[in-house]
């Protein structure tokens, strides 16, 4: 009677709650550091995987809309795929081999252009020593001259290794429209399992903040990549026109610096301008300082029609960010992580913004009702006038 009583009572588990929640975090912190480890080991495959990641996301709308309309996931998938891949093999084919060939005859042609550059700052100082200038400005002059004796060889240098190492690596980019064909058939899939791993209590806000943040990253992210594109082709255009009138070189590259560099504001345009007027003065067969003119007027006028006509169509400020702000988080991203950080401070700082109004909804407090919030607690004038008699 003993032995039955004894088998049929409940075994105690081996370890008590408290000791299994423990081993349970202690087993997610040794995953995620696994994770860590693995990502790290994978640095330099990874990029090419979250590429094709963050170019499914750009798709995924149309995506939508072709199921709204009645087509098939896969069907739209391979509508959408047909139009990137040609997109991507007119990049590959024409573009890229182009933009190499500039830079590699850039890097060879670097001691001709360091010459030119030498004999502009002698022209300068020939020019300065006609005035009374402090003998610490010529000082400075000398020593930025020597050092740009010093700097440029090994500015080639690097840039002759990295076109090495870049053309090497050019075949991972034939993988790439695999892995966006994959992540495009299983966004919704993936996006739905993440959304299963948050806990119930907090995924309906989780999902209202991730559609706002969602949202307004799309309208962003996809006006600033057509922005971008067309940003692109009218710099070489109009820099192919002076290429044929002064024989001026490089414009491929520097339509694509200019399509990259307009994604930061302020500095995108700046860059713009110096650049190909730089390289306006260094490449001109005549008429120099004519091309350098032309040139220079022709980028600010671009960058002015853009600023404030297409960008502001195509991208029509959703971020919704004041311009100090925008500051901050452009000068605070270019610090912590360089041109990258620049990039993305934008959309970073806008994603913060949305997820703040969903955190503190009274900061949607229309002005009009903090101006009478203001009137309410601020004393008047005839009651500050009868407290001072």
């Amino acid at each position: 009677m003993r032995n039955q009583t004894s088998s049929s009572s409940p075994k105690s588990p081996w370890l008590s709650p408290e000791d299994q929640r423990l081993t349970r975090w202690i087993g997610f912190g040794l995953l995620f550091g696994f994770f860590l480890w693995l990502a790290w080991r994978v640095r330099e495959i990874l990029p090419l995987f979250l590429l094709g990641l963050f170019i499914a996301y750009l798709f995924d709308p149309l995506l939508d809309k072709l199921q709204k309309r009645g087509w098939s996931r896969g069907r739209a998938v391979w509508l959408v795929y047909m139009l990137f891949f040609l997109f991507f093999s007119v990049m590959a084919l024409i573009v890229i081999p182009v933009s190499v060939a500039q830079v590699r005859n850039a890097v060879t042609n670097a001691s001709v252009y360091q010459d030119k550059v030498l004999d502009l700052t002698a022209t300068g100082e020939e020019f300065i020593k006609n005035y009374e200038v402090p003998k610490q400005v010529l000082d400075a002059i000398t020593q930025a001259k020597e050092r740009l004796r010093q700097i440029v060889p090994k500015i080639a240098e690097r840039l002759a290794t990295w076109l090495s190492g870049a053309v090497s690596s050019l075949f991972l980019l034939i993988i790439l429209p695999i892995i966006i064909f994959y992540f495009m058939n299983e966004f919704d899939p993936l996006r739905l399992r993440a959304l299963s791993l948050v806990p119930e209590d907090f995924r309906d806000d989780v999902v209202q903040m991730s559609s706002e943040v969602n949202d307004m990253l799309a309208r962003y992210v996809r006006g600033q990549a057509v922005v971008s594109l067309l940003v692109a082709v009218t710099v070489f255009v109009v820099l192919s026109i002076f290429s044929l009138i002064f024989k001026m070189k490089y414009a491929m590259v520097l339509a694509l610096l200019a399509g990259i560099t307009c994604l930061i504001p302020y500095l995108g345009a700046a860059v713009n301008a110096l650049s190909t007027g730089a390289v306006a003065y260094l490449t001109a067969d005549h008429n120099q300082w004519g091309c350098v003119i032309g040139v220079v007027v022709s980028m600010v006028i671009l960058n002015q029609l853009f600023d404030n006509l297409i960008t502001p169509r195509l991208v029509g400020g959703k971020v919704g960010l004041h311009p100090l702000i925008v500051l901050f988080a452009l000068m605070a991203g270019g610090q912590m992580y360089g041109i990258l950080g620049m990039l993305i401070a934008v959309p970073v700082a806008g994603s913060f913004k949305v997820l703040l109004l969903h955190l503190f909804p009274k900061l949607k407090t229309p002005l009009s009702e903090l101006e009478k919030l203001d009137r309410r607690y601020r004393p008047r004038k005839k009651e500050r006038k009868e407290e001072s008699t």
